[in-house]
């Protein structure tokens, strides 16, 4: 019976210990600035040139039909990516990066459930050229007003 309440007592122990870990580590990711590849300003403006919200060649996205919510949209986008561009290099932290996502989303008007995928892969885009691996779950809670994560 000791030895169960002991085995109980570690567990339960290190699952407290992890637990504040991964939130100090969350925390501290936040505020730190983004260590940033070389080319990121190469890699957002290459991403800014790109249009956005058209159909694909294979027909897998159909695209934004009306001509001037795609034009909206895709300033929306191309709008987050140059204020991300102003954060370059000294105050580029995730949580920075994340507030200008959510300046952004607030701006798209799309009810389309294909143009909101399209909009978070832009932005997955965005994370990819910073080397960010997560937007802790933001994209997750525009797209499906939750974070099953």
């Amino acid at each position: 019976m000791v030895h169960k309440r002991l085995v109980l007592g570690w567990l339960l122990a290190s699952v407290l210990v992890t637990a504040a870990t991964a939130t100090l580590k969350a925390t501290v990711s936040m505020d730190a600035t983004l260590d940033l590849p070389p080319d990121v300003r190469a890699r957002l403006r290459a991403l800014k040139g790109r249009p956005k919200f058209l159909p694909e060649e294979d027909g897998s996205y159909t695209g934004v039909q009306d001509p001037a919510a795609r034009r909206a949209a895709e300033a929306a986008i191309n709008g987050v990516i140059e204020r991300v561009e102003a954060l370059l290099p000294g105050r580029a932290t995730k949580a920075a990066v994340l507030k200008e996502f959510s300046t952004g989303l607030d701006q798209l008007a799309l009810t389309d459930t294909e143009d909101r995928e399209q909009a978070a892969g832009y932005l997955e885009q965005i994370m990819d050229c910073l080397g960010m691996e997560s937007s802790d779950g933001l994209l997750n809670k525009w797209m499906y007003g939750f974070d099953p994560t």
